[in-house]
């Protein structure tokens, strides 16, 4: 049976007063509404978290092991000290996510966003990275570009690439 954001609240309340993690070993949260919660040290091991939304949320020292993550959107999430070790996170967004000191031992990040994740000292042994995008953009916004180290600049000639004409129809040679 799926579970939903409030049978998360009341296991996470209950573990608080009697002093352990809270116990989500192998929930179906799939599609849960779990956006800027706090589950630090939350037990999620093999978890069903399939296009769950995580944006902002807490997930530090958590144990996501063998979870499935695929689609899940953990934009801003922090996952510092997290254990993803064998998890599958394809397809993910973990767009300036905090995974500092995680564990993603052999995790599946197929086609995964991480663009301006922070990685630092993150392991990655054996984590299959196919497609993943670990690029940092530069936000694009008319002739100003959205970067605040970029912000009222007005854009040169030289700052007009092929790439930038797919997306803004504009190309100056």
């Amino acid at each position: 049976m799926t579970k939903t954001r409030q049978d998360v609240i009341k296991e996470i309340a209950i573990a608080e007063e009697e002093g352990y993690r809270g116990n989500l070993v192998r929930w179906d949260l799939r599609r849960a509404d779990l956006s800027g919660m706090d589950l630090t040290e939350a037990d999620l091991i093999g978890a069903n978290l399939i296009g769950a939304n995580l944006i902002g949320a807490n997930l530090t020292g958590a144990d996501l092991s063998e979870a499935d993550l695929a689609y899940v959107n953990l934009v801003w999430a922090i996952l510092t000290n997290a254990d993803l070790a064998f998890a599958t996170l394809s397809r993910a967004d973990l767009t300036g996510a905090i995974l500092t000191n995680a564990d993603l031992i052999e995790a599946n990040l197929l086609e995964a966003k991480l663009g301006q994740a922070k990685l630092g000292q993150a392991k990655l042994g054996q984590a299959k990275l196919r497609r993943a995008n670990l690029t940092r953009k530069r936000r694009y916004l008319g002739r100003y570009f959205a970067h605040p180290m970029m912000q009222n600049r007005r854009a040169k000639r030289d700052d007009y690439k092929p790439s930038a004409a797919l997306v803004t129809g504009h190309y100056v040679p």
